[in-house]
């Protein structure tokens, strides 16, 4: 496109273009170098401009490609994350079903008595741990089955609000096992 240009003028300074170009010229003469000079100037503009929308053109294939890139980053996650979630699911649905199938007792004289927690001892095969702030609650040692007294909890604005006992807390208490309780360190914290 540079060949289109009237590259004679590039070249020189204003001063020189005048003293070469303009000087000893008609008014008319000036006048039609002026209008070459505008039409210069008119095409340089024009290329300059269609140089910038190719430029532009091309950040925008960059930034779609960028943002395709990051749109597929967050797509990925977005996927991992949902497998991810689904599989915590599926995993708590097979746990629950586990725990309640899970008769919570010792003994049985297959492998199949203690993976799917089919015991038939009249002892349960349960322990019962101590929390280090003095409550203590129920696992079972087969399923991991957690029974939990009712108990505070915080919630925003610090108020205390109570949180129910898991259901058959009571009779988990009370089943008769022949383990050893756990404990953890005791200690009590005192908010100011």
């Amino acid at each position: 496109m540079a060949d289109e240009f009237n590259l004679d003028n590039d070249n020189l300074t204003p001063e020189q273009f005048i003293n070469e170009k303009v000087a000893g010229k008609s008014d008319s003469e000036v006048q039609v170098e002026l209008l070459k000079l505008e039409l210069d100037l008119k095409k340089q503009e024009l290329a300059a401009k269609q140089q910038q929308l190719e430029y532009m053109k091309y950040d925008l294939i960059v930034k779609k490609d960028d943002a395709d890139k990051i749109m597929g980053r967050r797509t990925a996650q977005i996927e991992a994350n949902r497998q991810k979630m689904d599989s915590l699911l599926t995993f708590m649905r097979n746990r629950e079903a586990q725990q309640n199938h899970c008769n919570h007792r010792k003994g049985g004289i297959d492998a199949q008595s203690l993976i799917y927690g089919e015991g038939t001892s009249d002892k349960y095969c349960v322990i019962k741990h101590g929390l280090p702030n003095g409550n203590f609650f129920v696992i079972c040692s087969r399923c991991n089955k957690e029974w939990h007294p009712a108990r505070p909890y915080n919630v925003e604005g610090g108020a205390l609000r109570p949180l129910p006992a898991t259901p058959g807390w009571a009779e988990a208490v009370a089943w008769p096992t022949d383990n050893t309780a756990s404990a953890s360190s005791r200690f009590v914290y005192e908010k100011n």
